[in-house]
């Protein structure tokens, strides 16, 4: 799975609770920020919200943030990485 596209996002999303691991409480995705040396966690919960928490040398979010498509879009390089070897 790659996400080239603006529509690949949509795939992605449906197919998340299938690639993230499950903590007993949301579905997350740990994923690794090298432009600002740190990592980046998607969630995702039971009732379909979708949360993502920022940790970095700099700085990290003090709770977690709303996730919406144009995050995911902004985040495609990171989440590629990830994700490359999964089927679509």
């Amino acid at each position: 799975m790659v996400i080239r596209r603006k529509a690949d996002v949509d795939a992605f999303l449906d197919r998340f609770t299938h690639i993230a691991s499950w903590d007993g409480e949301k579905y997350y995705l740990l994923l690794e920020d090298q432009r600002n040396e740190g990592e980046i966690t998607l969630m995702k919960y039971p009732d379909g919200s979708l949360t993502m928490y920022r940790k970095n040398v700099s700085y990290w979010d003090i709770q977690e943030l709303p996730l919406d498509r144009k995050e995911i879009w902004k985040h495609r390089k990171e989440l590629n990485k990830q994700l490359g070897g999964l089927p679509v």
